[in-house]
């Protein structure tokens, strides 16, 4: 389905209409969702999971291929339109999901608590971020590393005046 919109992009005079290319990428994304669910009902594919599988992976091969082939046949706008309507899908499904799992908390009849996962899962995320905070320290933003001692640096006229006047 990826391929097909691309060649329908490629070859119209869409790019006129920057709505309804919009619209067209937007359900062929989906259309392809909807095409794996269409097979569970005709019977091909039987059981519910291998359904829900074949969706997802059917979405997101619809979506690579609709970047690779058909991003370069979109206009501009177009580009920004559907860039940033996923992107805010993106971010409601997060907030969905989040937001799901916290009250999914509340309402767990029993609940267990371990002391040890709670501690790793805290502890971690905090040391890998200390971490990539130093590592970025360290690099100026042209790519260059930057020495660990600023004033033992090549001496510069800017640096022999902070120093002289020390």
């Amino acid at each position: 389905m990826g391929l097909a919109m691309a060649l329908m992009l490629k070859h119209s005079q869409l790019r006129k209409f920057s709505q309804i290319e919009t619209c067209l990428i937007t359900l062929m994304a989906y259309g392809s969702y909807f095409f794996s669910n269409a097979l569970r009902m005709s019977g091909i594919s039987p059981s519910m999971e291998g359904t829900l599988i074949l969706g997802i992976v059917s979405l997101l091969f619809c979506g690579i291929t609709l970047k690779h082939y058909a991003y370069h046949n979109m206009s501009r706008r177009t580009r920004l339109g559907t860039k940033y309507i996923f992107q805010i899908l993106a971010q409601m499904s997060e907030n969905f999901i989040f937001i799901y799992l916290g009250l999914s908390l509340f309402t767990m009849r029993e609940l267990v608590f371990k002391p040890t996962i709670i501690v790793i899962t805290t502890v971690t995320p905090a040391s890998t971020r200390e971490h990539a905070d130093n590592s970025s320290r360290s690099v100026l933003h042209d790519g260059v590393p930057s020495s660990p001692h600023p004033t033992s640096s090549t001496s510069s006229p800017a640096n022999e005046t902070v120093e002289q006047a020390s």
